[in-house]
């Protein structure tokens, strides 16, 4: 492919690529945020990287031009239940291979829900109505 009277590389493709993956996540967030048949929950942005967390934070509070505006970008991580201290006790308390099944995290999820553990801000039932994911490929569990 030919770009401005030289070739393109594949850097220069995927930057491109992944500028648009923003655009079009921000287009659809905006969308989702201020369309009134939706019902109420809120619309977030999920990222997995620091770097794309800081920027997408900092975009939302110039456009908004609050600082609130930050709290709809997540990390990946705050949908983990509980924090890695929280797991760390559990399995104290009970053995040291509690919530270890890899291959079914569902079954953790409901063990966890049946302790009465308190989940993190992120990771509760029916928290987002709608979570758009920048690196999706990222947070695919490919056991489920």
């Amino acid at each position: 492919m030919l770009h401005g009277g030289r070739s393109a590389k594949a850097g220069d493709t995927n930057a491109r690529a992944a500028r648009f993956k923003c655009v079009l996540a921000a287009r659809i967030r905006a969308s989702l945020a201020t369309d009134e048949r939706l019902p109420e929950g809120g619309a977030v942005l999920t990222t997995i990287s620091t770097a794309k967390t800081g920027n997408w934070s900092k975009l939302f509070r110039i456009v908004s031009g609050t600082r609130a505006a930050a709290g709809v970008v997540r990390r990946g991580t705050s949908y983990i239940p509980v924090t890695t201290q929280d797991m760390g006790r559990l399995r104290e308390r009970h053995r040291e291979d509690f919530a270890m099944n890899h291959v079914a995290p569902r079954s953790n999820v409901q063990l966890l829900r049946d302790l009465g553990a308190r989940f993190q801000d992120g990771a509760r039932d029916e928290q987002h109505l709608v979570s758009i994911v920048d690196e999706a490929h990222a947070l695919i569990n490919p056991s489920t």
